[in-house]
């Protein structure tokens, strides 16, 4: 995937030089724009780049197939700009080239999906990664304008199918552990369960009394939860399609919901300010997170289960305690409300999306901001990232999906 990424954004320009290259090896005088740039060869660090563009570093190839790699200095890269290339390339017995190898900012989109028909609320990543599904709406004055779920390949770019069925406008949607099974959740309270594979509805769900705001998939992809502005949480029986208990306690709407890794535990986000760690199995409440100082939109897990994370329209992402509901830390930097949050599943990172128009990505071990997504023109309002913790996925009000790099692959 990463060549055909790389053959779409590089920029070369192959010139033969003159010269005798030696009686086997290949000389390769590479430059690189940025400058400075550290080369590697077949992962092992070869050289560096003169700082001007203009000028050349030379490498003597062993005839054969090489990948060769331009990465930028941290230090040279501010935040948000990292810089990165790559260049897969046969080297001939006495051949002399030169070209320029032009770097790409980790901070701009790999793709763009622009084909939605309504604001992208939701956003969530397949099992392998591969896949993606994206849930858009758009409603004015209570009459709804556009709205659909979709099936994305990020290797591809493509969208691969728009999911029909009896879905009024999707507000939330997630995908299946195994991958055949997508949910979404809308406008009317309804949830619908979808067949990735062919597009059709499995089955819905009734029985919130407003709109549906967040699904989660259980670990075993039996159950479900959701969340509503009907301020409740409820649990679904996914064979039967059976509501099996409904959780109180919130206030105010809920707009986010997740199960642990283990499927015991649940947390849900609220309006009312708080995020509460319930018991899957009684329903009960087993602790209030609090500390946020206005509406809570979106809440998540970490991988390990003990720690959670959460965001709000105070213009900060929290992490939590889960035993103990502790704060753990508390990420500032937004200028508007941070409406989704997400873990990266190596606990490396959290994702978050803000109605400042970006997505920013910070580091759960130092504490710092790694890096500032600022592609979007309007409120990023849905955040994921990929199995693998190298890629993330934003859906923004305006009408747009953008899939990241969020490290240097």
């Amino acid at each position: 995937m990463y060549r055909l990424l790389a053959a779409a954004v590089l920029l070369w320009a192959l010139i033969p030089l003159p010269g005798n290259a030696g009686e086997e090896s290949g000389i390769i005088r590479l430059a690189t724009d940025p400058g400075g740039a550290r080369i590697f060869v077949d992962g092992t660090r070869h050289a560096t780049t003169p700082d001007e563009p203009d000028d050349t570093t030379e490498l003597r190839l062993n005839p054969g197939k090489h990948q060769i790699e331009a990465k930028l200095p941290k230090k040279q890269s501010p935040i948000g700009r990292a810089f990165y290339g790559r260049r897969d390339m046969k080297v001939k017995p006495k051949s002399n080239l030169k070209f320029t190898l032009v770097l790409k900012s980790l901070a701009e989109p790999v793709r763009t999906f622009g084909d939605n028909e309504g604001f992208v609320i939701s956003v969530a990543f397949g099992p392998e990664g591969k896949y993606a599904l994206s849930g858009a709406c758009e409603r004015r004055r209570q009459k709804i304008w556009g709205g659909s779920v979709k099936l994305r390949n990020l290797e591809t770019g493509k969208t691969v199918r728009t999911f029909s069925g009896d879905q009024e406008c999707a507000l939330c949607v997630a995908f299946g552990p195994e991958g055949r099974l997508g949910l979404s959740g809308s406008t009317g309270g309804r949830l619908t369960l979808w067949n990735v594979e062919s597009g059709g509805s499995v089955l819905t769900l009734t029985g919130h009394e407003d709109d549906v705001r967040s699904v989660a998939f259980s670990p075993d992809g039996r159950r479900a939860l959701s969340g509503s502005d009907d301020n409740s949480v409820r649990l679904w029986d996914l064979e039967t399609g059976r509501e099996i208990r409904t959780f109180t306690g919130h206030e105010d709407r809920v707009r986010s919901v997740a199960f642990s890794p283990d499927g015991k535990k649940a947390v849900s986000a609220s309006w009312d300010s708080t995020v509460r760690l319930w018991d899957v199995e009684t329903g009960e409440t087993i602790r209030i997170f609090t500390g946020h100082e206005f509406q809570v939109h979106s809440a998540a897990f970490g991988p390990d289960g003990q720690k959670a994370a959460s965001c709000s329209s105070d213009k900060t992402v929290k992490v939590w305690d889960v035993e103990t509901g502790r704060t753990l830390q508390t990420f500032s930097g937004h200028d508007d409300w941070v409406r989704a949050v997400a873990f990266s599943p190596n606990g490396k990172y959290v994702l978050s999306g803000s109605d400042d128009k970006t997505a920013r990505l910070w580091d759960l071990t130092t504490g710092e901001l790694v890096r500032n997504y600022t592609d979007h023109d309007g409120w990023v309002l849905s955040a994921d990232i990929s199995p693998d913790s190298k890629r993330g996925f934003t859906g923004s009000r305006d009408k747009t999906v953008k899939f990241w790099l969020l490290e240097m692959p």
